[in-house]
């Protein structure tokens, strides 16, 4: 027999495997968002550096127009040509003429829509690091393993201090249990 809390959990499980408005029937979805979409991996670029990045749900073989905005300014990257299935993935010289910040890296075949992203263009004060352990230095990153570190010790510590209470009495130890109050009796002395 299934208990209570036994079918709240498998109810609970089934909802949050079930999407929402599901009707049994399998439903194909470009990444969610209906159009075409690029994306940079690292979210930075450098001025005068190739870069990578790839797009995906634009027409079938279509010429794809790549445009950095900047404020009022765009600046034409070049073109590139998606495949049969209006999916590519390319690399591009960022010109050196690029201003550093934040831009909108724009890519638009002409038929099924524009596509935008936001880069880092260069370096940022506050903005994403080049490839290294600039990470180490993070505050956060630091409080992070300090606190993990601590945790870690207390767990350890009341592991060890559990223990030792559990051990098994060794043969001929004084039994330790709670202080019995000796009562005097009347008339004694001593």
């Amino acid at each position: 027999m299934v208990t209570r809390p036994q079918l709240s959990i498998l109810v609970a499980a089934v909802l949050l495997a079930a999407p929402a408005g599901s009707t049994g029937a399998p439903v194909a979805q470009a990444h969610g968002l209906g159009g075409p979409l690029i994306q940079v991996p690292g979210g930075r670029v450098d001025p005068g550096r190739e870069f990578e990045f790839w797009g995906a749900d634009f027409a079938a073989d279509a010429l794809v127009d790549l445009s950095l905005a900047t404020g009022g300014n765009v600046l034409p990257l070049g073109r590139v040509t998606a495949g049969a299935d209006g999916h590519f993935t390319a690399s591009i010289l960022m010109p050196a003429a690029a201003v550093p910040g934040y831009s909108e890296l724009r890519a638009d075949d002409g038929r099924s829509g524009r596509a935008t992203v936001w880069v880092q263009v260069g370096d940022v004060p506050g903005g994403i690091q080049q490839a290294g352990a600039a990470w180490l230095g993070d505050p956060s990153v630091i409080v992070l393993v300090v606190a993990l570190a601590g945790g870690l010790l207390a767990l350890g510590f009341l592991a060890l201090r559990r223990g030792r209470r559990n051990e098994p009495q060794r043969a001929g130890a004084p039994v330790r249990g709670p202080l019995v109050k000796r009562r005097r009796r009347p008339g004694c002395r001593g």
